[in-house]
């Protein structure tokens, strides 16, 4: 399954949503981060 994270403005929920991201790439999905150009 491909999975796409979105991440507001701030870096502390980024941090929040990487186990997230770690665990679902783990379990074989496709993930990526949709974030501000500054990310």
């Amino acid at each position: 399954m491909r999975i796409l994270l979105t991440v507001p403005s701030s870096r502390a929920r980024l941090h929040r949503l990487a186990p997230l991201g770690w665990a679902l790439r783990t379990a074989g999905h496709q993930v990526q981060v949709a974030g501000r150009p500054s990310f």
